[in-house]
C-alpha cells in the first residue's frame, strides 16, 4: 500500500500483511495500514482526499462491492468500500487488481513522457497466469467487466493445443505464463532427446523454473555459448506474446505495450525479443510513431499506483 500525491509521487509505501482472509480483519488492516502511512508522513487522514483499493476478482466498482475472489473464498458481495469509508471517515473507490496495475503502469507512463501523456496502452501481465488491462483515451476499458483478459485470448487452434483452466485451449496463459514456458522446456527437452541443454539436469533434478530457462536462454554475453534449446523455447515464446500484442493492436491502435509480471524480470533482453518479433511481423502500412514494448515501470507498487489514480478521479 502507498501514500500517492495528486501528482503521481509515492509520498510513502509499505506491506501489510493479512492474518486471515476474513473481510472484516482485511478492513482493520488496510485502516490501519492508511492510518500509519498517514502518521508517517506527516499529515491527517482530514488532508486525504479519498482511499483507492484494489481486490482479485469480479468486482462492482460502481458500488464499491467484491462480487467474488478466490483468493478470498468467504466473500460475497462483500461491501468493501463502504466498510473502509466507515473506518476511515473518507471516500473509498474499488478496482480490479489487474485494471489498477494497468492504470497505475499507464499513469507512470504518461507522468514520465516529456511534452505530453501516453493516451493508449495496452499492460500485459506475466506470472502465474497472464492478465492484462486495456488503456484507450486515457481512460481504461472495462467492458462489461472481464475486459482486458489477454492471457485467454486464443494462440493456438491445433488439435494439440494446450487445455486452460478456463475451459478453452491453446489460450496465450497456457505459452506465456511462468508455468507455460516450463511445459514450453519440458516438451522440447522430450521432442529432442539428442540436445545438449543445462536444462536437462535441472529437469531430472526437479528444479527446472522460468527464471532458470531465461539465464540459460539468455544470460550469455556472447551469443555463440548461449544454451540453444533454451533459447528456441524463450523464442518461441517471445514470437508467441508478439503475435498477441499485434493482434491487440490492430484493434485498439496502442501506443505502447507494457510487460509486467514476475516473467518480464527477465529485462531487456527479453523484452528487445519480442520488439524484434513485433518489428518484423508488422504490416507494410506505416504510422508515425513506432509501437514500443517496454518493461513494467511500478512492480509490486502498480496496484496502488491505480488504485489512487481511480480514486483521484472519481473523488473529482
Amino acid at each position: 500500500m502507498g501514500l500517492v500525491t495528486t501528482e503521481g509521487d509515492i509520498v510513502k509505501q509499505g506491506i501489510r500483511p493479512f492474518p486471515t482472509r476474513e473481510l472484516q480483519d482485511v478492513v482493520s488492516q488496510i485502516a490501519q495500514g492508511v492510518q500509519e502511512l498517514v502518521q508517517d508522513a506527516g499529515i491527517t487522514l482530514q488532508q486525504v482526499m479519498a482511499v483507492g483499493v484494489c481486490a482479485p476478482g469480479l468486482v462492482d466498482q460502481e458500488h464499491g462491492i467484491v462480487n467474488q475472489a478466490a483468493n478470498f473464498p468467504t466473500w460475497s458481495d462483500a461491501p468493501l468500500c463502504k466498510l473502509l469509508s466507515d473506518a476511515l471517515g473518507c471516500p473509498a473507490y474499488l478496482e480490479n487488481d489487474a485494471s489498477a496495475a494497468a492504470i497505475g503502469e499507464w499513469w507512470r507512463a504518461s507522468t514520465s513522457q516529456p511534452g505530453g501523456g501516453v493516451k493508449h496502452m495496452a499492460l500485459i501481465t506475466l506470472g502465474t497466469g497472464v492478465g492484462g488491462g486495456l488503456i484507450v483515451d486515457g481512460k481504461l476499458v472495462a467492458g462489461m467487466g472481464m475486459a482486458g483478459e489477454v492471457g485467454h485470448t486464443i494462440v493456438d487452434i491445433s488439435d494439440t493445443a494446450r487445455p486452460c483452466g478456463c475451459g478453452q485451449k491453446g489460450c496465450l496463459e497456457q505459452y506465456a505464463s511462468a508455468p507455460g514456458i516450463v511445459a514450453s522446456a519440458k516438451q522440447a527437452l522430450s521432442e529432442h532427446p539428442e540436445a545438449k541443454s543445462q536444462l536437462r539436469p535441472l529437469l531430472e533434478s526437479n528444479n527446472l523454473s522460468c527464471d532458470k530457462i531465461f539465464a540459460a536462454a539468455l544470460g550469455a554475453t556472447d551469443p555463440t555459448e548461449r544454451d540453444e534449446l533454451a533459447f528456441s523455447v524463450v523464442n518461441r515464446t517471445c514470437h508467441i506474446l508478439a503475435q498477441s500484442i499485434l493482434n491487440l493492436v490492430r484493434v485498439l491502435d496502442s501506443e505502447i505495450i507494457v510487460i509486467g509480471g514476475g516473467v518480464s524480470d527477465a529485462g531487456a533482453p527479453f523484452i528487445s525479443l519480442i520488439q524484434q518479433h513485433v518489428d518484423r511481423m508488422w504490416w507494410d502500412i506505416k504510422r508515425a510513431h513506432k509501437l514500443r514494448i517496454v518493461q513494467a515501470q511500478l512492480g509490486n507498487a502498480a496496484g496502488f499506483m491505480g488504485a489512487a489514480k481511480t480514486a483521484l478521479d472519481r473523488a473529482c
